[in-house]
């Protein structure tokens, strides 16, 4: 599922990632960036398949930054509902 893609003439950089399991059991979840398309799989995953045990989160200080529209920031779960994915970023104009 994509999270996020920037606009037409925008560069977006996220910033921060926060990954929180608030399922009952372990989970692995997914990050994906492709920048030119939304393919999301172990070519395109900056994080693939990670486990998170239950209450746990994950929090990373990141650089990714993204200026083409066809671009997404891709997320996936194991589980239905098993994870809150969190993004911080800017985007920024010419």
């Amino acid at each position: 599922m994509s999270a996020y893609s920037p606009a037409a003439g925008v560069t977006g950089i996220i910033k921060s990632v926060s990954v929180c399991n608030v399922n009952g059991a372990k989970i692995a979840f997914s990050i994906f960036l492709d920048d030119d398309g939304a393919v999301f799989d172990e070519n395109t995953a900056l994080y693939f398949e990670a486990e998170l045990s239950k209450g746990q989160t994950f929090e990373r200080e990141v650089w990714w930054p993204m200026n083409n529209l066809s671009g997404n920031l891709g997320v996936q779960v194991d589980t239905a509902q098993g994870a809150s994915f969190t993004f911080h970023g800017a985007e920024v104009t010419p």
